[in-house]
């Protein structure tokens, strides 16, 4: 039977394509709609009766075993499990968790009804759906709200898995680790310490460390790491002693432990950021609220920089900038030269129109864009297709790319530079604060009450100081995000408000700077409100495929941190990103606008999640 493709595939669509498809008789066709439903809902039940009615066919499920499509391999670890093939129903479904969390549920459930069935349970598929809890909040004591939901729906998988798999006491350890990312502190180290003589028992010491350290049990947490240093003699559980003297507020014991450290091994930049941390703390002489060095961590993984725009017309500003201002002996000096100079730019492909209004902002002092001499491509302007078509930035007029949304209140515009400037020092270009002091600042200082449409419009209606003028791309990209923290932090929850369709519809169209801004702010949301995480994490693996070859790599990057730092994102996605940020020829820029790639988070002497190896028990970890 013909049908539209045209459609989008929603639930419903798919629902009613399957019943369409089935009273046509084409029960091959329905089969791919019916799981085309299932993997959009796993977790609603209408699809369920038209699955059953097609998996009665054999010649149906025998075709699912070779299609990798997500709901097609979880229709059928439904049917195996419906056969009571339970071993074999949940490692199929472990993996597709793997790649979309929502089917944790299944895998909680079946692994609850073979346990009553008393069929043995496989420690490798429970590993593989555990893993997912060892992938972030790492080298933290504090989790974000999001993180402890996520570690919180793991924990009945944990608790099933601990009862059930005795064979194997390295689930133990992974168990811990998750209980604790949970805020379930005293129950991580229980099940930790059934792990005491039946692993390295300096894993042991590490899980029931970093644990007593989250209760604020310091004393206890200082010895167990001094057991773990004397067993190893390793100075890393130096560091953790390190970080419990700080947690406490003892400062001086803190810097004492440091240099000790210092004297043993090499230090990474993160080491040295904490003892510079420890010792600003040290200065106020206050005992912390919160754990002082989960920030570090934070800005190690990359949660604190804002990526260069790397599209052509920006890194052509840059090389301008240096040019022009070798000689110049201030921010306010470069800006001047910069404002009496002339610049004519001619692009080709798909610049952004940032880009142009960049430049009118750097050259002329001026918001409009018209004021910069710039010929390019209009391919790069995208309508954003929502209802009402209000957040859409851009509008072709005259042959020029220019803002279609009117500039927002004055007391808009002074917070969002007051935002953006937060850290600032007139006598030095480069602005210290990130944006996790930006996002700081914005609590601090909430903002005015403004419609969601006032602060997007706040990123293509900027100010550029005349200190500001030498950063030029990097001061824009700067105000955007200040103004999309601004929509963010402009109302509370997210479920029905306008922030929510403003900041979707940002994401879904509009390739330009803006939109960079966009995903560090979703992610910061996504982390803050777990009712956000589910739909800013969907929206960003789409983005994943949608961005691949896209000409500003620069949002790229930012995409990649945030794909590695939300909970639940599989490795395939991350790859995807990585992958094609790797074939590409890096443009030539100076080492302090490469923007950092996010690592891949890997603890140190944390609870790395195991992983099969060749030669080495597939337990085996830290290799």
């Amino acid at each position: 039977m013909d049908h539209d493709h045209s459609e989008p595939a929603t639930y419903s669509n798919e629902l009613e394509l399957t019943r369409r498809l089935i009273d046509a008789n084409d029960r091959k066709h329905a089969l791919h709609h019916c799981t085309g439903a299932l993997a959009l809902e796993p977790n609603r039940r209408e699809w369920v009766p038209m699955l059953r009615e097609l998996l009665a066919d054999e010649r149906l499920v025998a075709s699912l075993e070779d299609n990798m499509f997500v709901g097609a391999q979880a229709a059928r670890a439904y049917h195996l499990h419906g056969k009571g093939e339970y071993t074999e129903a949940l490692a199929i479904i472990a993996a597709t968790a793997y790649v979309d969390a929502g089917y944790l549920r299944w895998y909680e459930s079946w692994l609850g009804d073979a346990i009553r069935a008393s069929v043995p349970i496989q420690a490798r598929a429970v590993f593989a759906v555990l893993n997912l809890g060892t992938k972030f909040g790492v080298g933290r004591i504090r989790m974000l709200p999001a993180e402890r939901e996520a570690a919180m729906e793991l924990v009945p998988i944990v608790r099933l898995a601990v009862s059930a798999v005795e064979d194997e006491p390295m689930i133990y350890v992974i168990a811990s680790a998750i209980l604790r990312r949970a805020g379930l502190h005293d129950e991580a180290i229980e099940v930790a310490e059934r792990a005491d003589g039946k692993v390295d028992s300096a894993m042991v010491a590490t899980a029931v460390g970093l644990a007593q350290r989250s209760l604020g049990q310091f004393d206890k947490a200082l010895a167990t790491f001094e057991r773990a240093y004397a067993e190893t003699d390793d100075p890393l559980y130096l560091f953790e002693r390190m970080r419990v003297l700080a947690d406490a507020g003892r400062w001086k014991a803190a810097l004492a432990q440091f240099d000790e450290v210092a004297a043993l091994k090499e230090l990474d930049p993160e080491n040295l950021a904490e003892r510079k941390a420890i010792a600003l703390a040290s200065l106020k002489g206050t005992a912390p609220a919160e754990p002082p060095l989960d920030v570090v961590r934070r800005r190690a993984l990359n949660h604190g920089v804002l990526v260069p725009m790397l599209d052509a017309s920006a890194n052509v500003l840059r090389d301008v900038v240096r040019q022009l201002t070798e000689k110049a002996e201030s921010p306010r000096a470069i800006g001047d030269t910069l404002r009496t100079a002339k610049l004519e730019a001619a692009v080709e492909g798909q610049e952004g129109p940032s880009a142009r209004l960049c430049m009118a902002m750097m050259f002329a002092g001026s918001s409009d864009p018209r004021l910069a001499s710039y010929q390019g491509s209009t391919l790069a302007i995208r309508t954003i297709d929502d209802e009402v078509d209000q957040y859409s930035l851009w509008k072709l007029e005259d042959g020029v790319i220019v803002q279609a949304l009117p500039a927002p209140p004055a007391a808009v515009t002074e917070w969002v530079r007051n935002v953006a400037l937060c850290g600032a020092d007139e006598t030095v270009l480069e602005i210290e604060s990130d944006f996790l002091d930006m996002w700081a600042e914005a609590k601090r200082t909430p903002p005015p009450e403004a419609a969601a449409r006032d602060w997007v419009a706040a990123t293509i209606h900027p100010e550029m100081p005349i200190e500001r003028v030498g950063m030029g791309p990097d001061w824009l990209l700067r105000w955007q995000v200040a103004s999309l923290i601004g929509l963010a932090h402009s109302e509370a929850g997210w479920l029905g408000t306008a922030k929510r369709d403003a900041l979707l519809a940002l994401l879904r169209h509009e390739i330009d700077w803006p939109m960079a801004a966009a995903i560090r702010v979703a992610l910061e949301i996504a982390l803050e409100d777990p009712a956000a995480t589910a739909e800013i994490r969907k929206q960003l693996i789409v983005l994943s495929s949608e961005l691949i070859g896209d000409h500003n790599i620069g949002i790229l990057h930012t995409l990649l941190i945030a794909l590695h730092t939300l909970p639940f994102v599989s490795d395939e996605h991350k790859e995807r990103v990585q992958k094609d940020l790797a074939s590409r020829d890096e443009p030539a820029e100076d080492d302090e606008d490469e923007p950092e790639q996010a690592p891949e988070p890997e603890p140190v002497h944390e609870e790395p999640a195991p992983a099969p190896a060749t030669k080495k028990p597939w337990w085996k970890f830290w290799n």
